[in-house]
């Protein structure tokens, strides 16, 4: 698991999912298609819901963990380089 999502998000289901409902909502305000993005969440974790084999749980958070960090690293280079966001050309 990363470094960069705290443990107690990571372990809990729930608290990952309430981050990744935050997280949605950043991203929509931005974009204009917050509820696209909330529900689209909301699909991810009902699909999966009554998982109940602890192997395929662990992959299904790690996935989701994965994405929040994807997006706290994409987010972390538009603030490490202001340019990029009008320019578009990452480094």
């Amino acid at each position: 698991m990363n470094n960069a999502i705290p443990p107690h998000i990571a372990q809990s289901a729930r608290n990952l999912f309430r981050e990744c409902m935050r997280r949605a909502d950043y991203i929509g305000a931005k974009k204009g298609n917050r509820e696209a993005l909330r529900n689209l969440v909301r699909y991810q974790f009902r699909s999966n819901m009554h998982e109940t084999d602890p192997i395929k749980i662990q992959e299904c958070k790690d996935a989701a963990v994965r994405g929040l960090f994807n997006h706290m690293f994409y987010e972390a280079s538009n603030m490490s380089d202001p340019l990029s966001r009008w320019t578009g050309i990452h480094d």
